[in-house]
């Protein structure tokens, strides 16, 4: 990626931004924005098991220029940015302006997918614990074993949390 344009994108991805957080019990999340580095259909499928009630919208790094996503699967190059580091891409413009009661960044070291982190409509954002980027999330986990076992972790910090809220 070119020098310029990786940094106006690294600009637009350090902005730390007041906003609020909403916690809600696990079984009410309604529309997850889950973050990977690739297209992982199987990742996809256990976020549908573990969060049963909730539409998974996935976004991931794809290697080609040309966007064949269709559905609730989305896919950034870095041809979807112009020179400033503006979004070009419309549905990833539409992307960004979704509402979702949980964002789940599981993306590593990538120089996109931060972009989405930051501009998404989420009421929470989890991330790994051992992020460089811990300012752009709301509950920081452990993501240490294989995607399940990521999954599951997220869901049962959030019910611990959900449950201490009620005392």
């Amino acid at each position: 990626m070119g020098a310029l344009k990786t940094k106006f994108l690294k600009k637009k991805t350090d902005l730390s931004v007041k906003r609020e957080v909403w916690l809600k019990n696990p079984n009410e999340i309604k529309k997850i924005l889950l973050i990977s580095n690739s297209d992982s259909k199987s990742l996809k499928r256990k976020v549908e098991e573990v969060f049963s009630s909730a539409g998974v919208h996935h976004l991931f790094h794809r290697e080609i220029k040309e966007d064949t996503t269709v559905g609730f699967y989305y896919s950034v190059h870095r041809s979807d940015f112009g020179l400033t580091g503006s979004l070009k891409n419309e549905k990833l413009q539409n992307l960004t302006k979704m509402d979702f009661d949980l964002l789940i960044d599981l993306s590593k070291e990538s120089p996109l997918l931060p972009y989405f982190v930051n501009q998404s409509k989420s009421n929470l954002k989890v991330g790994a614990l051992n992020s460089k980027r811990v300012l752009a999330y709301d509950i920081l986990v452990d993501f240490n074993g294989n995607d399940s076992d990521k999954i599951n972790n997220i869901y049962n910090h959030l019910n611990l949390l959900k449950q201490d809220a009620k005392i």
